[in-house]
């Protein structure tokens, strides 16, 4: 597979007490008590969304940005 680049944002939650990792190229968010722990579920969602999409030949369909509250924690 070909490498390509995937821009993340981690943050921490303070109302929630947990961080969040986001995939802003993908829309995928995942929540855990250490910020190491958002970073290992979300590389393993990633892992996940791309190899099914390439197992049914449909890699184009991983793309879809994540809301813009997301994007504002990156910028």
């Amino acid at each position: 597979m070909d490498n390509i680049s995937i821009r993340c944002v981690v943050f921490s939650n303070p109302e929630e007490k947990n961080w969040k990792a986001v995939a802003l190229d993908l829309d995928i968010v995942t929540e855990a008590d250490s910020k190491g722990e958002a970073l290992e579920s979300l590389n393993e969602l990633i892992e996940m969304q791309i190899s099914f999409a390439a197992s049914r030949g449909e890699i184009g369909s991983i793309w879809k940005d994540a809301p813009e509250e997301y994007w504002r924690k990156y910028h």
